[in-house]
């Protein structure tokens, strides 16, 4: 096909979603695995810094006296995060090993 005849081919926008939607999935991968290095120097940090938050939580659920009382969903996302973080800090090679699959 000539070019003059390709500048009068319109794209179909399926064909161009399924191209973007491919370039972001393949960029959001390499931007995570970038991510994952650079994390894996700040692991201990950053667990330190969760059990920290999950301690100002506890304190702001359970001390703290405000004008509404803690929700039944509050309380269980709270105590959901503190069984995440306390399995990850105990069982860091089973949590890898069930993630990686």
């Amino acid at each position: 096909m000539p070019i003059s005849a390709m500048r009068n081919v319109r794209a179909h926008p399926l064909n161009v979603l399924l191209f973007l939607s491919s370039l972001l999935g393949f960029l959001g991968a390499v931007g995570l695995a970038s991510l994952s290095i650079w994390v894996r120097n700040y692991s201990r940090w950053l667990l330190l810094a969760s059990i920290a938050f999950l301690c100002i939580g506890s304190v702001q659920l359970y001390f703290r006296k405000s004008c509404r009382e803690s929700s039944t969903a509050s309380l269980v996302l709270f105590w959901i995060a503190v069984v995440i973080v306390i399995l990850i800090a105990v069982f860091p090679q089973l949590i890898a090993s069930l993630i990686a699959g």
